[in-house]
């Protein structure tokens, strides 16, 4: 996302993501969690993607293996530094998981935002999965 746009999740980065979470279905990497964050002090959206096939990986080794799974010219907007990589235990997503949980193999876009989770604020999210 350019830096003016940073602010902004527009329909064409939430296609996108859909988009993203059917391919990596058909692969190996199968995403336990798969959201839109946003972060404030960045004034940044990331999403986010954790699966248990990151865990036994080191952060570099991930985006390797990931580079092999994304084409960037599939996408209208989404580009590779709008992700992030994480192992299915990472302590955002487990702390995301008390507040909303979906099913494993579904794909659902649910806003979450202006909560607090356990004193932790989310301030915007939108959720494809959390599992």
């Amino acid at each position: 996302m350019d830096n003016e746009e940073n602010l902004i999740l527009d329909q064409s980065f939430i296609d996108d993501g859909r988009k993203l979470v059917g391919k990596l279905d058909s692969t190996e990497v199968k995403p336990s969690a798969i959201l839109w964050f946003y972060f404030k002090e960045q004034k940044v959206w990331r999403l986010l993607i954790a699966a248990s096939y990151f865990n036994e990986l080191t952060a570099i080794n991930r985006y390797k293996k990931f580079m092999k799974f994304f084409d960037q010219n599939d996408y209208q907007r989404l580009k590779f530094e709008n992700i992030a990589l994480l192992g299915s235990t990472d302590q955002l997503i487990s702390l995301m998981k008390v507040a909303l949980v979906t099913d494993p193999n579904s794909i659902s876009e649910t806003r979450f935002q202006s909560s607090t989770i356990n004193g932790f604020f989310v301030d915007d999210a939108l959720i494809y999965r959390l599992s």
